[in-house]
């Protein structure tokens, strides 16, 4: 029997309180009555000396109920004792799980598993099935059980030492869970595959592992293991008395912005529970590896992290920061991808003048303004009659002129989107021709007073923004006047919004590929208060960001994150070394493998810079606490000892 929380045992101490109040106890004797005691004589009553304990019964009630709540609050627990049958036992199924984590790559700690590993298959040489996984963040088949059953006994020695030399650690984080997982449902299939004997075979999964506290357990927590399946742990120590972690923050826009103002770069510096050291030094290193700028010193106790603010160097822009001051280098170096403006294009045909205040052009180029994060390039196509656009728009407004025709059609055809305002009278000779219909009838429409917006989309992508009840309230906006068009008239026509007078405001249609959003109405001082609404901005935002999804500020990542591609199919990754790959659209078109800055350069001609880092729990070095894995429901084998025969002959 063990216990989770043995310290509760202090409290057994408690047993003392009911003895003592037994012991203090007054004892109120029975009175008697007595005819007169004027013949009696007088005497001191006698004082005892030592106390009786009376009751005992009780009192072993309740020095019992005390003990009962202590061993409660410990959480015993009973180990599973492991199954008698032995490795020699033909009815046994193996699956040997080896660590190639990041921190595995501490001192001799990758040697030392690669050691025991080749040991073990003559150990399970006898087994009935056996198989090799390599785990990190992914799991990995070395030798697998057909391989184990197709080679002949003789072999099997060889196939293994083979297969293991091709094993080498990775930069990637320690998902033990996930491995364990994988490695039980693997077993179970096995089992279930058998012809005869399926209902006595036992399993075990042995596990070499440094066995950091910084492994992940997700999905252990409520898994149904198979019966008769133990775990052996078979855990390796590092050579190093000390680690501290450096790792990135996570940004969002608002501390993007500061420290692009502030020129500084945040880090969290995080040191191991086991650690020796408190001082730790942080720079900037160049290309070449030699520092840049200044040291920033940092004082941070075992178990303990901050978050530390480290200064840019002066006209440079390195991509590394160095920690030093412990043991342990392989955390030691980080990549920071400089914030770089997004590209953002706005492009305008048929523009008026924007310079003329309460003109079309005028607000379109306030509500689009550059900044540290956002580079805005504003094209205003005046000519008309070469209103051809050079290349696809993120944002592309129209203005009702047929002229504009060919270069919305050159939008349109590239499948974005594009907004039409319909801003005269004589609109329908644009739209009728753009749609190719031999008819279409537009009029003026003039509310005496002023119109409103009665029915709006918000589960479209344009409104899904204010779909929230404290932004949707657009009764403030007044429209004087819109061109009336009949949707009916429109194939395939979707009004997103529509006047109180039931009359559409905007519609969405499908035209050479593309999304056409025509709006009836425009943000003239002449025909609304659109322009001088809370709603304008958003809803542009919301149109160009169907065209060009909004880019994360922070384009920091881990160790085998998984980049998508589904809207830039055809991309080129350039890896830190300067190798190329071609990639293709689909939900896993790249898996980031090694540390550094990576860039994709899309087809349009853009660029994103990725820095790719260790996954923090890596630094988490200390020992993981096998009762966790216990107290989740993890079947360990209780004989496994510490003892490692391989290295115990090495010493």
């Amino acid at each position: 029997m063990s216990f989770l929380a043995p310290w509760f045992w202090i409290g057994a101490f408690a047993i003392a309180a009911p003895i003592i109040f037994h012991l203090v106890r007054q004892h109120i004797r029975k009175r008697k009555q007595f005819s007169s005691l004027m013949f009696l004589q007088a005497t001191q009553p006698k004082v005892k000396r030592r106390s009786r304990l009376e009751h005992l019964l009780l009192l072993a009630l309740r020095v019992l109920l005390l003990l009962l709540l202590a061993a409660a609050f410990a959480r015993p627990f009973f180990k599973s004792p492991a199954d008698a049958a032995d490795s020699s036992q033909a009815g046994e199924i193996v699956a040997v799980l080896l660590d190639t984590s990041a921190s595995m790559q501490r001192g001799d700690l990758w040697s030392d598993a690669t050691d025991l590993t080749r040991e073990l298959v003559d150990e399970f040489r006898s087994a009935r099935q056996v198989t090799l996984l390599g785990f990190d963040r992914q799991v990995t088949t070395l030798v697998s059980f057909d391989d184990w059953a197709r080679a002949d006994s003789s072999r099997r020695g060889t196939l293994w030492r083979e297969r293991l030399s091709t094993a080498a650690f990775s930069q990637a984080g320690t998902h033990l869970g996930k491995a364990l997982v994988t490695a039980a449902e693997l077993i179970e299939d096995a089992r279930s595959r058998e012809q005869a004997g399926a209902d006595t075979m036992t399993g075990r999964i042995v596990v070499i592992s440094d066995l950091q506290e910084g492994s992940h357990l997700e999905g252990l927590a409520g898994f149904n293991w198979p019966a008769r399946l133990t775990v052996e742990l078979r855990s390796l120590e590092g050579v190093g008395t000390s680690n501290a972690g450096l790792h990135p923050v996570a940004r969002d826009a608002a501390a993007a912005l500061t420290l692009t103002a502030t020129n500084e770069s945040r880090v969290f510096v995080s040191n191991a529970s086991d650690s020796t050291n408190e001082l730790f030094r942080l720079s900037w290193i160049g290309g070449n590896g030699a520092q840049v700028g200044e040291e920033l010193q940092i004082y941070l106790p075992p178990g303990q992290s901050r978050v530390a603010r480290i200064a840019l160097p002066a006209e440079q822009m390195p991509t590394r920061i160095r920690l030093a001051g412990d043991d342990e280098p392989f955390d030691n170096i980080i990549h920071v991808a400089p914030d770089k403006p997004d590209e953002v294009r706005v492009t305008v045909l048929g523009a008026d003048d924007a310079d003329q205040p309460g003109s079309l052009t005028f607000f379109l180029r306030r509500a689009f303004q550059s900044t540290p994060m956002q580079t805005v390039e504003f094209t205003a196509v005046t000519n008309v009659g070469s209103a051809a656009v050079a290349a696809p728009a993120d944002l592309l407004v129209a203005t009702d002129n047929p002229l504009i025709i060919p270069g919305l059609r050159q939008q349109l055809a590239t499948g974005r989107s594009a907004l039409l305002v319909l801003n005269r009278t004589n609109s329908a000779a644009t739209l009728q021709s753009l749609l190719n219909l031999p008819a279409l009838p537009v009029s003026e429409g003039q509310e005496r007073n002023y119109a409103l917006l009665a029915r709006i989309e918000f589960t479209h992508p344009v409104f899904s923004p204010f779909l929230d009840t404290r932004f949707s309230d657009f009764s403030g906006i007044q429209f004087w006047r819109y061109r009336k068009i009949d949707p009916a008239a429109l194939p395939g026509a979707l009004v997103l919004a529509e006047f109180d007078s039931g009359d559409p405001a905007l519609i969405e249609l499908a035209v050479d590929g593309g999304n056409l959003f025509v709006l009836t109405t425009s943000w003239l001082q002449a025909d609304s208060k659109l322009a001088l609404s809370s709603k304008f901005v958003p809803l542009l935002y919301s149109m160009l960001e169907l065209n060009h999804p909004p880019q994360p500020s922070s384009q920091e990542r881990l160790i085998g994150d998984s980049l998508e591609l589904a809207d830039a199919p055809g991309a080129t990754l350039v890896l830190p070394d300067g190798r190329t790959r071609r990639l293709d659209a689909g939900p896993d078109a790249a898996t980031f493998e090694m540390p550094g800055i990576h860039e994709l350069k899309l087809p349009d001609g853009k660029t994103r810079r990725y820095a790719l880092n260790l996954d923090p729990a890596e630094s988490r070095t200390g020992p993981l606490n096998e009762e966790e894995l216990i107290r989740i429901g993890v079947p360990l084998h209780t004989s496994a000892g510490p003892v490692n025969p391989v290295l115990a002959a090495r010493a």
